[in-house]
């Protein structure tokens, strides 16, 4: 993630960007690419993350058919 939006206090974008990482999670798992446990480690993550820098919309994740951002994947867990 661009940590550039950070660093100017603009939490806008980072929390659009975690909202968006949120959306692939979703995405992932409903494709078998992640498990239960990976899913929700890393929403959990992503949550406390949204909250310490006052997202709005935490845990409002919208479902995801799992087509959007095919071209840009997430970086999996090591087991």
């Amino acid at each position: 993630m661009n940590q550039a939006p950070l660093n100017r206090n603009y939490d806008t974008p980072a929390c659009n960007q975690l909202n968006a990482f949120l959306n692939q999670v979703n995405a992932k798992q409903n494709k078998g690419q992640l498990t239960s446990q990976q899913a929700a480690e890393l929403t959990k993550q992503a949550k406390v993350i949204q909250q310490s820098i006052g997202c709005g919309s935490v845990g409002l994740v919208g479902s995801s058919s799992g087509d959007e951002n095919d071209g840009e994947d997430l970086p999996l867990p090591m087991p």
